[in-house]
């Protein structure tokens, strides 16, 4: 399996690492709220000096929020390496996001150099604190054998973890371990039921092959209408997943009367996807 950089990209049919979260936790005190404040108004200068005054009193939440700053260069010149610092700061004081951004700076080789089983420990640290995204990514870990002995039972483990807290990447790496019954007896019925959950949060690759579940019928009655519905929904991604939903819609449309793509048309139109509360605010 081609190992793809963690960055924000395409979830291709073969999944890849998810790029770390930028999670900012509130709390009382209006120093550290008027810091935080002052990042979500773009002020980017005024929230890294707040966020250094308050490391400086050791708040681990500042010490994170500072490597995130140096990471995305905002307030400050990028620096991956201070970013690395900041984080295993925060890190030290058992900050469940600060060890998960540290996993994926070691699993890309940002700010350090490239160390899967460092990754593996910090994911590891993270997801036993039930980190999701921290979860998702150890199960990946597993499951490519990166750092880790390859064992796809703990990946499934993992992923089932990551999913049941609503994380759509969990979600659709569990649904592709069910589909290729990897880890756990195949079951494509499971395996569209974990696709639907991710696809109505927005997962375009989810909504890809759910779509690809109904035109087939596996796992869910043969619909190819609901399959087109679902292809013009991931059609919107841009990169190789949008390019096969239009290639799929271009086919299927021409199976469908006139009624079918309008209605398909409109429903796709008026698609909310769904939100999951996290225990943490999340910044992209």
């Amino acid at each position: 399996m081609k190992h793809i950089v963690f960055k924000h990209c395409a979830r291709l049919l073969r999944f890849s690492l998810v790029l770390t979260t930028v999670m900012w936790l509130t709390v009382q005190g209006q120093t550290f709220e008027q810091s935080f404040a002052d990042y979500v108004q773009r002020d980017y200068s005024k929230a890294f000096l707040g966020f250094q005054k308050l490391a400086a009193q050791g708040d681990a939440r500042a010490l994170h929020n500072l490597g995130v700053m140096y990471r995305d260069g905002y307030g400050v010149s990028k620096d991956e390496k201070q970013a690395v610092a900041w984080f295993s700061k925060a890190a030290k004081k058992g900050l469940a996001n600060s060890e998960y951004n540290l996993g994926v700076m070691y699993a890309n080789g940002q700010g350090v150099i490239k160390d899967d089983q460092q990754a593996v420990a910090w994911f590891r640290r993270a997801a036993i604190k039930g980190e999701s995204d921290a979860q998702h990514n150890l199960a990946v870990m597993y499951r490519d054998g990166r750092g880790v002995a390859k064992d796809e039972n703990q990946a499934v483990v993992w992923f089932r973890k990551s999913a049941a807290q609503g994380y759509a990447a969990g979600q659709y790496s569990l649904a592709l371990m069910y589909r290729d019954g990897r880890g756990i007896p195949k079951d494509e019925q499971l395996a569209a039921a974990w696709f639907r959950k991710a696809a109505e949060q927005g997962d375009a690759n989810a909504q890809l092959n759910l779509g690809v579940q109904y035109a087939n019928g596996r796992g869910a009655p043969k619909d190819e209408q609901t399959a087109y519905y679902w292809w013009l929904l991931a059609s919107s991604q841009k990169g190789q997943t949008g390019q096969y939903a239009k290639e799929n819609i271009e086919f299927l449309g021409r199976r469908l009367s006139p009624e079918q793509r309008v209605t398909a048309q409109a429903a796709a139109r008026s698609f909310q996807p769904k939100t999951t509360a996290r225990s943490s605010m999340a910044i992209r």
